[in-house]
């Protein structure tokens, strides 16, 4: 979990708040690659309410939005004292990570909810399944996989609730989670492998690491891959990366007062160079603040400048270099520099 008085989640805030000092306005330029089609169809935005007495959001957006959006749909959260992940799921359920002293939740939201509304069940983490819900994940079967920063994969049924004991718990020291990391993304592809990336605690060790386990890990099992990427921005400007459903790997590096997305491809060992790199005035990227990548390669990015506040940018799966997005946006309901991105 991303605590907001942790390292990394620090190292985020020190990053943005450069940002804001630092901003220029976007420059929309160059010929852009269109969204390909079947991929997501809503963009969801989660802004999580870190104090007492303050409701956070999640605001729910067309995937193909341009201009200023109103939102299709806004859902008041709870008080979380930590970063709040967000997933969604096939049929539109979404999942939210929560933390209040020391209970550990991840709410599900049936389709449509939106005000007020109850969450539809409520997973509670427990010593035989997480302490602290970090990145989550919903495989096309509707199954949960939740990361613990303290060093597990807890995977929930699709109809699992309260204090329900996992399906599958990966957990111990063959698994390499509980190493001297953070979690900072997992999916799961289509065959079921779990793709989990991890971040180092050490200034001194910048490279990133992709643990894959296969689709019947369970228990103390060693990751049938394990792949190291080359991170070619200083450690504190690389916090925001995103996997894909094929494994693919997309970090947003902060240089100077502009992002820059790299993808690689996670096809070897240790792997050093990116595949594609969207950088550029071009692509109105200037603080990357969320990732996320739909099922046929659409990239969104939430970034921010200090002329327009957050926007959501889209990029179709082709996309590289200095090239401007399919599609962007911004609201009004967009204000937190925490804010977290899923798509459905």
């Amino acid at each position: 979990m991303r605590d907001v008085s942790g390292f990394v989640f620090a190292g985020m805030a020190a990053g943005c708040l450069g940002l804001l000092a630092g901003c220029s306005s976007p420059v929309r330029g160059g010929p852009a690659v269109p969204l390909a089609s079947g991929g997501a169809s809503a963009v969801y935005v989660s802004q999580p309410a870190l104090d007492l007495g303050v409701t956070g959001t999640v605001t729910q957006y067309p995937a193909s939005g341009n201009g200023v959006a109103s939102p299709t749909e806004a859902l008041a959260t709870p008080f979380t004292q930590a970063d709040s992940y967000v997933a969604t799921d096939p049929s539109g359920q979404l999942y939210l990570g929560i933390q209040t002293g020391e209970s550990s939740e991840v709410l599900v939201f049936s389709s449509g909810a939106s005000g007020s509304a109850s969450p539809a069940r409520t997973i509670v983490g427990s010593a035989a399944s997480f302490s602290e819900p970090g990145p989550l994940a919903v495989d096309a079967a509707s199954q949960l996989y939740v990361v613990d920063p303290a060093g597990s994969i807890s995977v929930f049924s699709n109809t699992a609730d309260r204090a329900a004991t996992p399906v599958r718990l990966i957990q111990g020291s063959l698994t390499r989670l509980a190493d001297a990391t953070v979690p900072s993304a997992i999916s799961v592809d289509g065959a079921g492998n779990i793709y989990v990336a991890l971040e180092s605690t050490s200034a001194n060790v910048a490279d990133w690491t992709i643990l894959v386990f296969s689709p019947s890990a369970t228990g103390n099992v060693a990751p049938a891959r394990i792949i190291t990427v080359s991170n070619p921005c200083s450690l504190d400007n690389s916090i925001e990366v995103a996997l894909d459903a094929k494994g693919n790997f997309h970090a947003a590096c902060f240089e100077g007062d502009a992002s820059t997305i790299l993808e690689f491809a996670l096809s070897a060992p240790a792997v050093a160079t990116p595949v594609k790199t969207i950088a550029g005035a071009a692509t109105g990227l200037e603080g990357v603040l969320a990732l996320s990548v739909d099922s046929v390669g659409n990239l969104y990015a939430l970034s921010y400048t200090q002329s327009t506040g957050l926007s959501v940018l889209g990029f179709g799966p082709s996309s590289s270099g200095n090239i401007a997005p399919a599609i962007q946006f911004k609201s009004g309901s967009m204000t937190s520099i925490f804010p977290q991105l899923a798509l459905r």
